[in-house]
Order: structure tokens, then sequence, then C-alpha cells
């Protein structure tokens, strides 16, 4: 007769195996799992379907994940939004307007920035790129 060693199966019951080939199956307590993020249903449009697809398949990341790095992104735009909204109501809308421009500018200059990084990494890959790095650095180019 072989001697089996006991082996977990998913949680939570466990089998144990012993001596004679008799299984046994006893009860474990269920893990405790941390508690997960509120889940939201949402519905998209076509197009943006399509550009998630493309984008999880290009990347490898889940597209629940995209769409959650997404909402993130946007989350300052919704805060001033919010705020902004708030002020209206309350009557102040010069006050709302200035914030709006505020954000607006913020907006602008962050996708600026954004934008030349983005050609400052193009540049590097590329062969007038390294023509101009070269060029920086004072030596002769192809």
């Amino acid at each position: 007769m072989r001697n089996l060693r006991p082996h977990t199966v998913d949680p939570p019951i466990r089998m144990v195996f012993q001596a004679d080939n008799v299984a046994t199956m006893e009860t474990k307590p269920a893990r405790k799992t941390p508690p997960r993020a509120p889940r939201l249903m949402v519905q998209l449009s076509p197009e943006a379907r399509l550009l998630l697809d493309k984008m999880a398949a290009l990347t490898g990341t889940p597209k629940s994940a995209l769409v959650a790095e997404l909402v993130d992104a946007g989350l300052p735009a919704v805060a001033s939004a919010v705020e902004a909204i708030e002020l209206i109501k309350s009557g102040k809308n010069l006050e709302a307007e200035r914030l709006l421009n505020k954000f607006a500018h913020e907006a602008t200059a962050g996708l600026a920035q954004q934008q030349l990084e983005l050609h400052t990494l193009v540049d590097a890959r590329t062969m007038e790129g390294k023509r101009l790095k070269r060029r920086a650095r004072g030596q002769p180019t192809p």
C-alpha cells in the first residue's frame, strides 16, 4: 500500500488521503480576502471598445485595468467640474469661471509637456534624432 501525502485542493474543502487509499473530506474555514474595490458596469461605444481592445492587445494589459487607469487619470477634471458646478449653484459664477480657466491652463501645460516628452522619445529612436544627438555632442554624422 502506498502512503500518499495530504494534498490541498481549492479551499474551503481539503482532501486527506490515508495510508489505505481512503479519502476523507474535511472542511476548513474560508480564507479571509481583502475587500475589493467597488465594481461598476459601463457600456462603451463601439469606437471606445475597439480602441480599448487594441490597446489591451498591444500592451498585454487587461481591459479592466486600462479602464481603471483612464478613470483615475480623468479624476482631476471631474473634481474641477464638480467644484465649478457647486460654485455656480451657490451663485459664485466668477469664481467658477476662474477655477475652470485655471484647470484648462494646467491641463494645456501638462499636455504640452507630455507632447514634448513624446517627441524627445521618438527623436531618440529615429535616425534624425540620432544625428541631432551626435551634432550636439560634436561628433561627426554619417
